[in-house]
């Protein structure tokens, strides 16, 4: 499945996941998604990096921050590329 709309389904489950404070299965959804996402769309565009931000959501609620920093950088590397610095 590279399904560009699962990958938004399985990204707001893990959204309400995490909302729940259920972060090991919001992670596992989270990553599932991006990985969809990077696989259809490509690591640049902008719903991948919505989904990378939405993992370093995650990623940090469960304590890595070191990690959720790396995935916020890349995240942010996309949105001030294809949105530009305007929306910084």
């Amino acid at each position: 499945g590279k399904d560009p709309e699962t990958a938004a389904t399985l990204n707001n489950l893990a959204s309400a996941l995490l909302a729940e404070g259920e972060l090991v299965e919001a992670e596992a959804l989270q990553r599932r998604a991006r990985r969809m996402l990077v696989g259809a769309l490509g690591v640049g565009h902008v719903r991948t990096a919505l989904a990378t931000s939405n993992l370093a959501d995650i990623v940090l609620a469960r304590g890595r921050k070191v990690e959720a920093r790396g995935f916020y950088r890349e995240a942010w590397e996309v949105f001030r590329v294809k949105l530009g610095e305007e929306h910084e």
